[in-house]
């Protein structure tokens, strides 16, 4: 790319993918709106690359050895942040793609984080994939650990 185009981006495309992203997300929000079921499947289309423009764009410039140090760091947090936002983004709507992809640049962000900042120091991540594995096992077992916490708690009152 140019940099005379969009001289901002330093010739880093990924700023533009970021905005392309945005646009995206502005198209899918309007065709919402509409009464058509085809334009609303036309809008429901641009969700499966939202998430890609976004994630991979802040890996990418987080990657990017031009950057300045504290813009990569910058990255690295925004990436965690963003695959987060996601995959809570993708609950109500019950988005698989944004589940998936945040979830995946998740543990990539996580693994970056932990590199630079606490490096040599595996703890945390460990400690939260076996949270993460913990919530996990108990959402699958929901009812039978809620009908438990129940007789516990009145056995704990008598």
């Amino acid at each position: 790319m140019d940099p005379a185009l969009a001289p901002w981006t330093r010739g880093q495309e990924e700023y533009l993918f970021l905005i392309n992203a945005g646009i995206y997300f502005m198209l899918d929000r309007l065709a919402d709106r509409f009464q058509s079921e085809q334009v609303r499947m036309v809008g429901r289309s641009f969700r499966f690359v939202i998430a890609g423009h976004v994630l991979v764009s802040l890996w990418l410039l987080g990657l990017n050895d031009s950057s300045p140090v504290a813009e990569q760091h910058l990255f690295e947090w925004l990436l965690v942040g963003a695959a987060c936002a996601f995959v809570f983004a993708s609950i109500p709507r019950q988005m698989k793609n944004f589940f998936v992809s945040g979830m995946l640049f998740l543990a990539i962000g996580i693994y970056r984080v932990q590199q630079e900042v606490f490096p040599g120091r595996a703890f945390w991540p460990v400690l939260l994939v076996v949270a993460g594995l913990a919530l996990m096992l108990a959402a699958t077992n929901y009812a039978a650990l809620r009908v438990a916490l129940g007789r516990w708690a009145r056995i704990r009152r008598q």
